[in-house]
């Protein structure tokens, strides 16, 4: 997951590429970017509260995103206090700022032109380098305004449990980007078997043909436009029943600094082991 204060700045970091050169991606970049921004940015009505400070609340969403915005009006020393609380993949993100007039001021007024920013943006580079974009998302990563705080996540928890005692059990992760089966089949003997599937799901056609152009999407589009299934079935020994259980610990995460991204790094590794395990231990057989 990005930087998830699942506000405007979110629709632009999630899917900007440095130096982008193809201009179809490009196009398609902005595109996404305001697709998102009018999904998961601020309402109108929301920013004529957030003008003043009025209490409001509202709730956002997109492709498993879930955020609710609220104003909770001014504290006793007139700052105003502004918390979103926004749910990803099963990670909570909880920011609470506080601004005072000056700096309230400086927010809705960044917030506002940024949309307009965005609307007619045509170029990735166009929004990252304008000051209003640059005010939007900063103010609500200053440290010294906000306090964001990120959930801890321990997405094996209940399959570690199950597969310690190989019961009969299964887990499924969906995505808009791919789906995972993990099945918990049952012990034979002294062998525990368990068997997972992988769907990464095939990109939307719109998408790809702005990306490649007419003629690339055309001659390709009967081998990109397919979904790609992978299937791991395993007969554990108790050892590598452990060694598996050990690795699959590797991927919880402790709660934080929503802004510290170094989880992110840590939970791919974990991730990539586990996955190594299981197509190169011999108690596994992998088909496409």
């Amino acid at each position: 997951m990005s930087r998830a204060k699942f506000s405007i700045v979110f629709a632009v970091m999630v899917f900007f590429i440095p130096k982008v050169c193809d201009a179809g991606l490009n196009e398609l970049i902005v595109d996404k970017t305001q697709e998102i921004t009018k999904e998961m940015g601020f309402s109108d009505q929301f920013l004529e509260n957030l003008k003043d400070c009025k209490p409001f609340q509202e709730s956002r969403s997109y492709n498993g995103i879930e955020a609710v915005y609220e104003i909770k009006g001014r504290d006793e020393d007139g700052n105003c206090i502004i918390v979103s609380n926004g749910n990803h993949e099963k990670i909570q993100v909880v920011s609470t700022c506080k601004f005072d007039k000056d700096i309230l001021d400086l927010f809705y007024h960044s917030q506002v032109e940024v949309r307009k920013l965005i609307a007619n943006a045509s170029s990735v580079e166009e929004i990252i380098g304008n000051e209003n974009y640059l005010l939007a998302g900063g103010l609500m990563m200053n440290d010294e305004l906000c306090r964001n705080e990120r959930s801890e996540y321990d997405p094996t928890k209940e399959l570690r449990e199950k597969l310690a005692k190989c019961e009969p059990y299964q887990d499924v992760e969906r995505t808009d980007r791919y789906e995972i089966i993990r099945d918990i089949d049952g012990r034979i003997g002294n062998v525990c078997r368990y068997t997972m599937q992988t769907i990464t799901k095939a990109p939307k056609e719109e998408e790809l043909r702005k990306l490649l152009g007419d003629e690339t999407f055309e001659s390709m589009k009967d081998t990109l436009l397919k979904d790609i299934s992978m299937t791991t079935k395993c007969a554990f020994t108790p050892e590598g029943l452990q060694k598996y259980i050990s690795l699959l610990e590797k991927t919880a995460i402790p709660s934080g600094d929503a802004y510290d991204l170094s989880y992110m790094d840590n939970l791919r590794e974990s991730n990539k082991e586990a996955a190594d395990f299981l197509l190169e231990t011999e108690e596994c057989k992998t088909y496409q």
